[in-house]
């Protein structure tokens, strides 16, 4: 049976779409006709055309990360999110759980799902950020507002908690599923009130 890459799958039909785009005006402009489409029509039918589109990309994504977890026989849990992940408990610490505001410091591993390594704290040091006021992986704070200072979690966040239909633009690919293996090495409590 061989085996298909859902990524170059998905990729494949959003290129046939935007190929299938660029040869219809190509062929208008060849032509030189000039071709009216109602705006309400044009719209609703590109709307319907972008959701189904997402929909389908959904569905693959889901699919393929079912079958890295048969593949790996690894148990996680999926929160209503989407977010899956696997929590390790550091029964040893009585630390508060983690809150938005609270500033972090995270261990980590980074990697796409077909295992390969984007980055990690060995290479870039621990990452620290603002949890719920900073610019980061929405699946990543929410993974983290259950954690307190020595929990480790793998995760398993799906593009729309990641970097979405663009990626990162540098070494995160769009539609990008991603693997994280993270540790809460410290935890700066904001004074509560």
């Amino acid at each position: 049976m061989m085996k298909t890459d859902s990524r170059r799958h998905t990729t494949g039909k959003s290129g046939l779409l935007v190929t299938l785009l660029a040869m219809s005006m190509l062929a208008c402009a060849c032509k030189r006709t000039v071709v009216s489409v109602p705006p309400a029509a044009s719209s609703a039918s590109d709307k319907e055309d972008m959701i189904s589109a997402q929909e389908i990309a959904v569905k693959q994504e889901l699919e393929s990360i079912e079958a890295f977890l048969r593949r790996s026989g690894r148990q996680m849990r999926r929160s209503g999110s989407g977010l899956y992940y696997d929590m390790e408990r550091n029964d040893a610490s009585h630390a508060p759980a983690v809150e938005r505001g609270d500033a972090v410091k995270l261990s980590y591993t980074l990697r796409l799902l077909n295992g390969k390594e984007i980055a990690s704290s060995a290479n870039n040091g621990l990452k620290t950020f603002i949890v719920g006021k900073s610019e980061t992986e929405p699946g990543l704070t929410e993974a983290v507002l259950m954690m307190r200072k020595g929990d480790c979690a793998r995760l398993i966040l799906p593009s729309r908690l990641g970097f979405g239909f663009s990626g990162d633009g540098e070494n995160i690919p769009p539609m990008a599923t991603l693997l994280y293996d993270i540790c809460v090495e410290e935890v700066l409590i904001r004074p509560r009130q």
